[in-house]
């Protein structure tokens, strides 16, 4: 919902499902294998410039995080 919410033009999201030892897309993208849960809640993870930041667990610090992003990449988080 936190990505939803906000227009991000040149941003890629992916979504690994959770429960899943090998789900689908980590065989096309294989480097999602070790972007799993924190502390067996749901993570997301922002990568600016081929760089990413420590995963985020809550709503609210996603937005923020999305929001520097955008910042940083004037208008291009990614």
């Amino acid at each position: 919902e936190a990505v939803a919410q906000k227009f991000l033009p040149y941003t890629i999201t992916v979504f690994r499902p959770a429960g899943e030892e090998h789900p689908a897309i980590t065989r096309i993208a294989g480097y999602l294998l070790p972007y799993t849960k924190l502390d067996g809640r749901a993570a997301a993870f922002v990568c600016v410039d081929h760089t990413c930041h420590p995963p985020v667990t809550t709503a609210e610090t996603l937005r923020t995080l999305l929001e520097y992003a955008d910042s940083v990449q004037g208008g291009q988080a990614a």
